[in-house]
């Protein structure tokens, strides 16, 4: 029973970050594990976390992890390696 306003509000002085932020990082970190733990491409890495566009998908990557997608799943594949 609170206004969209407040619910932001308490959740960003809870947690430091907005609802929306929130989300994106959960959606870069299931696509992270994907690129750890799959063979799908960086396009369907991206459908597959909750990203309809991979474009934009590759600027959350990068905006959040420093790296790009494919950058982080070449290091992740010559760890593995």
């Amino acid at each position: 029973y609170m206004s969209k306003s407040v619910f932001y509000r308490a959740f960003t002085n809870e947690f430091g970050v907005s609802p929306n932020q929130m989300i994106l990082m959960e959606k870069i970190k299931y696509a992270k594990s994907l690129i750890a733990n799959s063979n799908y491409n960086i396009s369907e890495i991206g459908y597959e976390s909750g990203f309809s566009d991979p474009n934009y998908f590759s600027r959350v990557f990068r905006k959040i992890e420093g790296t790009t997608p494919s950058l982080y799943k070449s290091k992740v594949n010559l760890e593995q390696h």
